[in-house]
Parts: structure tokens; sequence; C-alpha cells
């Protein structure tokens, strides 16, 4: 700790942001900012810096000119440019005004009133009357003036949340800041790894906390500045940058808010419960070791947890470098404190306001004393007690200097804040039990005033009093509610239009301010003095249940609830509303036990509102589960439109409501807004949303790039082995399932077809480019099929694109298996027919679909596959062939991985199920795998075909394939119905590698006959990891990852050729073994 005390030394000399700001400089070279963008990691030194705000400070002084030094203010989210600014400001003899960069132009403007501001820095679009509007980039990179003279300004502001009436301004002067930083002299000694000299490892805190903000700007960028630490900036705040940029950049702190810390362990949750009851109890005994292993080895215990039992959890969270973790901004639930705790992360609670800095922060390194809550004894520079009403009072010289009022500065006089928080001192130990006034403190830790809230709801109609406050609605946090007493006559009518202007007042409010419940109260609110709503009074009888109201469900403009109270018509005739009311609570209900279901939640955990992708950790093949229930549930057809922008519990059960009572489901509008958010059009293609989330992803994937098992180059045949890299390795990764590419007689053919025909068709068939070649093929692809005709064309992808898109129209629906290859779901989107999935190869699903649409749609296509691409699996088609006849559909099958593989013969789905030639209407396949060269073809009746060949773009308006491929296709057709060896071949390498992966311990999932045969991994990064240390080892095997298979699920996908020898199968499988095993893949052999 040398380096530290010798550092706030140097600050006793004088409390002050130019000595805090000098010391700062002393830094030099040393690493200020780490910050992501499209080429890399960015570092910005301490030196940089004070060229960069010399430099700012001199253009902003030119700028200004003669103005007054007042505030300037500071509207900017955080970025590495933002300490510049801000020191440019002070440097320039003006005072900072951080303002929140989220607020709208009135609070800004109330707020630079407040200050007597002269000026804004900001990048927004916004319009400050009567301010200079000054961006950052006209401050940095500017050379510095020779003669340039630093004028220092003392102060900065710092302002609470609020609107136009409750928002203020608080002055912390460079006397108060000094105390704050001269507090760590004392704590220091309490806690090593808060901070830290620089011999005992890097420390960069992450700038996750708004700058503006007391927590952020103190406990982030001050201290760890002043101490010539790094602060870490983020791209963006979403959940997977925020991990990505954690493990990237080797972050050592985090301070956060609850709500980051409780998503954190749901997420944990989660994931162990979705790994069985086994896995949970496995969970909640590793805990309960880790927990008595810190309890008596306090700091070595936690860091010998998290590296070893937990790193694979921590790994996939924001890594194993994290020293110090902090909570602040709010109350933080106990069981997210444990576990937070219990997987080895440190995490301390703290506590601060923005007029009083921070306080306190809890540093003991025995987790009892973490996980109890406490926000830990008062730093040097304050005091603590607790006034007769148990709320928490706080003085000292680190607390507010004064405030602005109207532009003007009045500075503090009382020794002892009142926070507003009740709370408790136990062994000197500070304990927040909760709120005395009336702000509204949500878990994100934002400061809400009903007051402010109030104001947005004056005009609502038929209302007599109404207040809004902050409540637990069987929630652990304070939730936004307003409640509401409404005039005798007020009807049915009346309700309708109280919902809309309550809806309309609701959606100009910020998401955190939102009103998340209307209670209509069926007794006269409490008021004191006949004026003042008693709030504290109401919200206690709320919660204890005590207080009698029904909820308005705003989108359905009914009241839910038991009906103490009549609402009444002008006769005063009783409504049955209830029995409606309690049908939709009944569908809420079913909706979020599906839900969780589905996703392996407690229906506890799912809220109404709770976004079902981002909220509940869901994905699209998880709502198509959802959807299947619904639909069996009520006997009814949700089109997958009409379900694209329902994404939670409370407008899934709206949804089915309206359908179930007969209404009509409005169609959501086609969003044609394609500028950029800014308003401009996008000239520069890398500048695109599209481009940079594919740098995000191959960054995220693709750690190593010598390892990226991406575009790898096969320099040979590929067949039971190709040559990377100048090295023959057994290849496991083509599709060339019967070894026909490279084949000697499909060589020749190809070699006789370019004599003959040349390397094109060079032209369109239907114009010039047809050959006799092409027919001959042609027939053999019909008469192999059992068909009346077929059409072939350039490509798989192309042909199921192209199918669809022709065959189905304004008018039809399209049913898709949910697994179903990319080329269908884009076909199905090419088409102008509805489109809807169902759950992989659950016929009981597709047949409750079936039974829903009867009568409705000109013609139903449905479509599946014979084998699927990922797991190997064979559709059940027998089943989808009794449906389709039941119920009239087409049926197509995709055979791109069946033909050629299963049957006796090779013959595909027909010859394995022994099917009649006609069971199937369109048969689908390529030409690139079994039958070794490239293209597709649509095998169907002639009148099908007929008009394909006629009207399908994709064949009319493109030239036929190359003559060369024709040929070669048409002697592997023939080499296959030549004789069964090569067929008998294969089926023989699938069951001997199937049963020796199983025999040393591999999950192939579902693998059974097909030559696509899964080895289950799990995370995509160690899928990524042993793909590349096989290859590295002789054997080249791809990984799938998401999103072609669920979240969680990658795996290596083995193809198996006719080609592959025992031999090198067996060599293959034990090096699959040892190399999982190596990478931490548990086995478990099945003799």
């Amino acid at each position: 700790m040398k380096e530290c005390f010798n550092t706030l030394d140097k600050l006793a000399s004088e409390f002050s942001y130019r000595n805090i700001y000098s010391i700062m400089t002393e830094y030099g070279d040393k690493i200020a900012a780490e910050y992501d963008d499209e080429s890399g990691i960015k570092k910005r030194t301490y030196r940089e810096y004070d060229i960069m705000i010399r430099g700012g400070a001199a253009a902003l002084a030119a700028q200004m000119g003669n103005l007054e030094k007042s505030y300037i203010g500071i509207k900017l989210d955080n970025n590495p440019d933002w300490p510049a600014v801000f020191w440019s400001v002070m440097m320039a003899g003006y005072k900072p005004l951080l303002l929140d960069y989220r607020g709208d132009a009135a609070i800004t403007l109330h707020l630079l009133d407040t200050a007597g501001a002269v000026a804004i820095i900001t990048d927004d679009k916004a319009e400050y009357p009567g301010y200079d509007k000054i961006t950052p980039t006209s401050l940095l990179g500017k050379k510095l003036d020779e003669g340039f003279s630093p004028d220092w300004a003392d102060e900065v502001a710092l302002c609470t949340s609020g609107t136009t009436g409750t928002a203020r301004v608080f002055v912390y002067n460079g006397d108060a800041m000094g105390h704050q930083m001269d507090n760590a002299r004392y704590f220091l000694k309490d806690n090593g790894d808060i901070m830290y000299d620089t011999s005992d490892g890097e420390c960069k805190n992450l700038a996750f906390l708004p700058l503006h903000h007391i927590f952020g700007f103190v406990a982030v960028y001050m201290w760890y500045s002043f101490f010539g630490k790094t602060i870490v900036y983020l791209k963006d705040k979403s959940p997977k940058t925020i991990m990505d940029t954690c493990r990237r950049h080797e972050v050592t702190h985090i301070f956060c808010v609850p709500m980051f810390w409780n998503n954190v362990t749901q997420g944990i949750m989660r994931k162990v419960a979705q790994g069985g009851e086994r896995q949970e109890r496995m969970f909640r005994r590793i805990s309960r070791i880790s927990y008595s292993t810190q309890s008596h080895a306090k700091r070595k215990g936690r860091r010998v947890m998290g590296a070893s039992v937990f790193r694979s959890i921590q790994e996939s969270l924001v890594g194993g470098s994290v020293r110090f973790m902090i909570n602040g901004g709010g109350h933080i639930l106990p069981d997210t404190l444990k576990t937070i705790n219990t997987i080895g992360y440190p995490l301390y609670n703290g506590f601060g306001m923005t007029e009083a800095g921070i306080t306190s922060v809890e540093f003991s390194y025995d987790i009892c004393q973490r996980v109890k809550g406490s926000v830990g004894k008062p730093f040097e520079s304050v005091k603590y007690k607790i006034s007769d009403e148990g709320e928490l009072l706080i003085s000292g010289k680190s607390l507010y200097s004064g405030q602005m009022v109207a532009g003007e500065y009045v500075p503090r006089t009382d020794e002892w804040f009142a926070t507003g928080d009740i709370a408790t001192l136990r062994d000197g130990k500070l304990y927040i039990e909760g709120r005395l006034k009336e702000v509204i403190v949500d878990q994100s830790g934002e400061n809400i005033y009903p007051d402010e809230l109030e104001d947005y709801f004056i005009q609502m109609p038929y209302v007599t009093d109404y207040c809004v406050m902050g409540a637990k609605m069987g929630g652990d946090y304070e939730e936004v509610i307003m409640v509401m007493k409404l005039e005798e006559d007020a009807d049915e009518k009346a309700i309708a239009a109280l919902s809309e202007e309550i809806l309309e007042a609701n959606n100009a409010l910020p998401m955190a301010k939102k009103v998340r419940h209307v209670l209509i109260s069926d007794d006269p609110l409490p008021v004191a003095n006949g004026i003042k709503v008693q709030r504290q009074k109401l919200r206690k009888a709320i919660e204890d249940g005590s207080w009698r109201y029904r909820e308005l469900n705003l989108a359905l403009q009914k009241l839910e609830g038991t009906p103490a109270e009549k609402i009444q018509t002008g006769e005063t005739k009783k409504i049955d509303a209830a029995e409606a009311d309690e049908s939709f609570i009944e569908i809420k209900n079913f909706v979020r036990s599906v839900f969780a279901d589905v996703l392996v939640l407690k229906e506890s955990e799912i809220g109404d509102f709770d976004h079902f992708v981002n909220d509940l950790g869901g994905d699209s093949l998880a709502v198509i589960g959802v959807i299947s229930q619904l639909e069996e549930k009520y006997s009814m057809y949700i089109p997958d439109e009409e379900f694209q922008n329902v994404v939670n519990v409370q407008e899934i059960a709206e949804l089915i409501y309206v359908k179930l009572n007969g209404g009509e489901v409005s169609k959501p509008e086609e969003n044609q807004e394609h500028a950029a958010a800014s308003g401009e059009r996008i000239t520069d293609f890398t500048q695109t949303e599209e481009y940079k989330m594919l740098l995000d992803r191959m960054k995220r994937e693709i750690k190593n790039p010598e390892a990226n098992p991406y575009f790898v180059a096969h320099d040979s045949t590929v067949r039971d082995t190709s040559v990377i890299g100048g090295k023959e390795v057994i290849n496991l990764g083509s599709y060339n399932y019967l070894g026909l590419s490279g084949h000697p007689e499909t060589v020749e053919a190809a070699i006789d077809a370019v004599k003959k025909y040349g390397t094109s068709a060079s032209g369109s068939r239907i114009l010039a480019g047809e050959k006799t070649l092409y027919m001959k093929l042609e027939e053999e692809i019909a008469d192999w099929k059992h068909t009346g005709a077929a059409i072939v064309m350039t490509g798989g992808h192309s042909t199921n694109l192209n199918f669809i898109g022709s065959f189905c129209t304004k008018g039809d629906l399209i049913i898709y298996d949910a697994l179903s290859h990319n080329s269908i779901t884009m076909g199905c989107q090419l088409s102008q027919a509805e489109s809807k999935a169902f759950p992989h190869n659950d016929t009981r699903a597709l047949e409750g679909i079936l039974q829903s649409i009867t009568g409705k749609f000109r013609k139903v296509l449905i479509v599946v596959e014979g084998v699927y691409s990922m797991d190997g699996d064979i559709a059940p088609i027998p089943e989808f062939i009794r449906l389709k006849q039941k119920y009239g559909a087409f049926l197509m099958v995709d055979e791109a991985h069946s033909t050629g593989v299963i049957g006796e013969h090779g013959g595909g789905v027909d010859d394995y199920f022994g099917l009649p030639g006609d069971a199937i209407d369109i048969k689908m396949g390529t030409l690139s795998k079994t039958l070794g060269t490239c293209g597709g073809y649509i095998a169907a009746r002639k009148e099908i075909i007929d008009y394909l060949k006629y009207s399908m773009p994709g064949f009319v308006f493109t030239a036929g394939i190359s003559p060369p491929l024709a040929a070669a296709c048409r002697k592997s057709i023939e080499l296959i119905r030549r004789d069964n060896a090569l067929v008998n071949q294969l089926h023989r390498n699938i069951a001997y590698i199937i049963k020796r992966l199983k025999e040393l311990g591999l999950d192939t999932c579902s693998a059974k006959e097909s030559a696509i045969v899964p080895v289950m991994i799990g995370p995509d990064d160690l899928a990524f990891e042993i793909s590349h240390e096989l290859l590295m080892n002789g054997v080249f095997i791809p990984p799938a990852v998401f999103p072609a298979v669920p979240k969680g699920q990658s795996r290596l996908r083995l193809s198996i050729s006719a080609a592959h020898s025992i031999e090198q199968l067996e060599e293959a499988a034990q090096t699959i073994a040892r190399v999982c095993s190596e990478h931490g893949v548990e086995l478990k052999p099945q003799i």
C-alpha cells in the first residue's frame, strides 16, 4: 500500500480538484482507459489525457470568450472522452454540471437554469435555447495554444433525478471531494482488494455506472483515477457486452446497482435448473461447501473456490480476474448477495447518495459478514446517527458543500442531513431497512418522485381522488402504482375512457417511471388535513392486504378481482364483469405456467410484463414450444405474424382472450424505418448494425484467429481424408456420404462432359441453355424417386427457397418443422403465404394446428426433413403422410441428408419406410451431398414440375447447372442403383462409430441410422476449442453452435462416409474421447 499512501500524502497539501488532477498527471504512461473499437482493444495513457485536456481547455476558453465563469453542463454517456471533457471544463475555469445523458430537453433546461449555467457540452440532437451548445469534437484533438494559462474551477455539481419541480442540484467543492478521496487512508487497511499498489497486479474498474451519478463519478472514476488505475469503458450496456468486456479486458473491479447483480444470479440459477434436479442438488451441495470453505479460509478460500469449483461459471460470466465488487444504489436481495459470493466473487455492499457522496462500504473478508447485508461502518469523513423516527442522519466534511437554487449558490448549513432511509446501527455497522420518505427506489437504484408522476395524470376523467406511490406488489422491490377512487356513476364506458387516458400518459413516461399497476379503491383514500393523501398509511394497508381494491387492466379496459364496490350505470345496475375477468386471469395463469414449463423457471419468477427473450432468457425455439401448448389448450390457430409483437404473459393472455371472444387481432405494421438512429442515411457499410454484430460475434466466438473453424481450406479431394495446411487428416466433416465425389467413374464422366459440352450451360434452359444431358438427368431422378417428373436447379439452398416461394402465395399456409433448414424458413419469407412452425417432429402439435384451421386457407403445405442436419434424427414420415391425407394438405420432404443414406438401397425415406411412390407430394434433394456434385432437385407429379419450369423465377431466370456436374450426378445415381456395396459400407460405418463413441462415454444424442452423428459438448467456446484441438491431432470435425443449435447445446457434428475405413473411425473415436476428457467433458461409458 506504499504507493497509495504516498498519493494520499500528496493530496493532504491541498484538498482541491486542481491538486487531484496534478496527482493524476504524474502517472504519465500508465494506462488510464481501455475500450473496444472495430480494430480491437484501445488504450489511452494519463499523459495522452493531459495533452487532450490542455488542448480542450484552451479551445473551450477561446469558444466561451468573456462569458461568466459559471457552470457548463456535461451531458454525455460514459465513453473514453468523458474524462477529457470534464477536466477541460475545470481547467478552463468553468464548473462542470453533470447531467443525465438520458434526460429529456425539458429537465435538462431546468437543471441548466437551476445551476445558472452558460453552456452545455453534448452530442445529442436536442436544442437548448439560451445556452451555447458545444460538441465534444469541437474541443478534443485540438493543439494546445501556447498562450493558454489554466484558470482552475473548484466546484462540481451533481443532480438528483426528478422533473422541473423536484430535480435538485448539489455542489461538491474541492474540500468536500478531497475528503472523499482521503477516506481511502482509513479504509485501505481494512481490505487489500479494493485498492492496491502496482506491484500487487493490475487494477481495472468497469465504467458501468453513469459518470453523472454520484456512485459512478466518485467510486468508479475519481477514486480509481486518483490512484492511477485503469477505467474500462463499454460499447453498450447489453448483458453480453458487459460479460465479454470484463473477460477481454480482465476487469478486476465491478461496481453496479442491484438490478445487475439480481439478473446475474437469476441467469446462474436458470442454467442450474436446466440441468435438472440432480444438477440443482449438486449446485446446492457445492455452494454449501464453498460457503463453509470461505467462512474458515476467508480471502484465500474465496480465491480457491472461484478458481477451481466455480471456474466454469465465472468464465461464462465476467471471468476470473475480478478482485472486488460493490453493490450500491439500492437494496439487494439476500439470495443474490449470497449466491454471487458463494461462487467465488467478492461482492460487498455500499451506501451513498447524491447529497452525501459515498459514505460506507462493508469491507469484511468474512463471507458471513458480507451476506448479512450491512453497508459497513461510516467512512472517516462522516458520522451516522438514527433519529427517533428511525431515519438515518449523516453529517461530515465530505457531504455536499451547497446547493444551486435559481442560479444562486446556497451553502449547506444543517449539520445533519436527513436521508429518508429507515436504518439501524449494529456493532457500528449500518443496515438499511427501508424508506421513510415517499421517494420510490426501484431495483435499478433510480429515485422516482410520486409528486412528479401525479402531474402526468392530472386530467383523468371520472376520478375523485388519486395518488401515485411505491409498493411491493408481490415482489421484492417497490413498483410504481396508482391508486384512485372513481365517481359513483362510473360505468363501463367510463372505465374504457379512463384506461385510454392513463395509457396515453403512461406512454410518455420513461420506462423506469411507468405506472405498473392501477388500483381502483373501494373506499375513499386516506388524507391528512383534508388535502394530501397519506401514502405511507395507504401503502401499508395495500401491502398487508387490508385495503379493498380491484386492479384496472388497461389493455382490456376492465376491472379484475372481486368487485367489492359495484361499477354502476345510471340505474345503479350491477354489471357481472367478474366472470369475464376471472376467465382472463385463468388464461394469464396458464400462460405463466407454460412459460415456466418451457423455460424451466418457477411461476413466481415470471412477471406479467417480463420479456420472454430479454428478461426470461427464451429463444425462438422456446417460443414455438409456448405457441404449441397454447394452441392445444385453447384449440385455436395462432399465425406467426400475430405472435410477433406479443412478448410477455400479459400480451399473450390478451391475444388469446380476444381470439376466444371472437375479436380480431390487428397485424403489426411493417416497419419501414430503415435509416440510422440519427436519421441520417448510412453510406459506410462498416457503420451498419449488421456488420458490427458480425464483428462482435467473431470476436466473441473466435478468440484465437488460428483456431477459426470457418473457411478451413481443404486442398485435396474430400473423401475419408483431406489435406489441411499441407497435412492429411481424417475428415469427419464432409457431406460426401458415399464417397462419390472423387470416385473414378464420376470423375471420368465429368471429364467427358467438359469435352462435349464445355463448362457452362451458357444460358437459361427455357431459352438457350437446355441440353439433352439435363433432361436425361431429370428423368433418372424422377425414376429413382418414384415420381412423374423432376427439375434440377443450380443450388440446394436456392431450390428450397424458390420452390416454397413459388408454390405458395396469398391465401395459403406453410407449416414447417421448428428445426427446418434456413432455406425453408427463408422460402416462407419469400412466399406471400402465412407460415407457422410446429415443435420438432411433434405430430400431435401439427395435428392441433391442422384441426384449428379447418375451412381456412386455399392450400396448405407441410414441410419437413427426412434426416435433420444437426442431430441426424429421422422424421416420422408415415405420420406426416397420415396427417396430410386426413386434413387435406401437400407434404414436402427435404431429403438433403436422407437420400443415398437411409433405406436398404439408399433410396431415402421412401426406401426406409417402404412407402408408395406417390405418398409424398414433393421430394426435394441436393446434388452436393450423397451425389457428390452441386445443385438441387424437386421431384413430384408431372403437372407440378411443368408449372415450376415455366413459373419458378430461380429456374427461368438463371442458367442451368454446369454440364460436368450433371454428368457426374447421372453417374452417381447409376453407381447407387447398380448394387448396394457403397450403401452397405456406409451403414456399417455409421453403426460402428455410434457404438464406439457410446462405449467411450460420449453423448451422441439421438444418432441412430443416419450419416450425421453429433457429440454433445455444451458451451460454444468449448466446442470451438475441442474442434481446434482435434484438428491439431489429425481429425477434422467442425462444431455446431448457436444459433444452429440451442444455446448451451453446442456439439461436434460428425459426418460419416462409406469411404472411411474401420481403422480410421477407431482412431478418430479414441482421439475425440481423449480430447473431450482433457477439456472437462464428462465421459459416461455405455456398454
